[in-house]
């Protein structure tokens, strides 16, 4: 492999296929291979508004299973050291890359999963661990991650470390538990159907 730096690597995930690969590190790094992970180049994620970079401290991502879809966050515990500022979720149209901030919720994110297509976003934090922090919930996209709301998770459940959901974006699977209390969780499924 080459192209990516020696660093402090928290996600990676691949498209279904393998040949797109994407690697994000808690200094703020996110790089790309279109070879299978053979090399890889850094992306850049900018908004439309605003041309200069956003510089997060990333932890989490997710990509679509034709790798065309990308939702990154990050985790105020690690890297750039101050808050999170949300998720920003990338598109790509003839390997052109167009970034939205879909939610400016500040956290602790513990996962974020997608549907196939990339239409179906989630997100979980846990519960904050510095100031500022949101306390823990599960965000839901239903329109590609342009905007993000907050889902009806179990009654008292505020660690919620695991995601996952299925192909389509159907149902959800949540992990909860606290390593740093010792307060052991349950994993949930989701009744009814995501986003209705």
């Amino acid at each position: 492999m080459t192209g990516e730096p020696t660093e402090y690597w928290r996600a990676i995930d691949s498209s279904a296929s393998g040949q797109v690969v994407v690697a994000a590190n808690h200094n703020g790094g996110v790089f790309m291979s279109n070879d299978y992970g053979h090399t890889f180049t850094p992306m850049t994620i900018t908004l439309a508004a605003t041309p200069t970079p956003v510089a997060d401290g990333w932890y989490r991502l997710a990509l679509s299973r034709d790798g065309a879809t990308v939702a990154l966050a990050g985790n105020p515990q690690w890297g750039t050291g101050g808050s999170t500022t949300g998720i920003y979720v990338g598109r790509s149209a003839a390997n052109v890359w167009t970034w939205t901030q879909g939610s400016t919720v500040s956290g602790n994110y513990g996962a974020i999963a997608m549907s196939a297509n990339g239409d179906i976003i989630g997100a979980s934090l846990y519960a904050p661990t510095q100031p500022g922090s949101a306390p823990g919930q599960v965000l839901i996209s239903t329109n590609h991650g342009a905007t993000f709301a907050q889902a009806t998770t179990p009654t008292g459940g505020t660690n919620w470390r695991g995601l996952a959901m299925t192909a389509t974006g159907s149902k959800l699977l949540l992990g909860e538990g606290d390593f740093a209390t010792a307060a052991p969780g349950h994993v949930y499924l989701s009744s009814g159907t995501v986003g209705q």
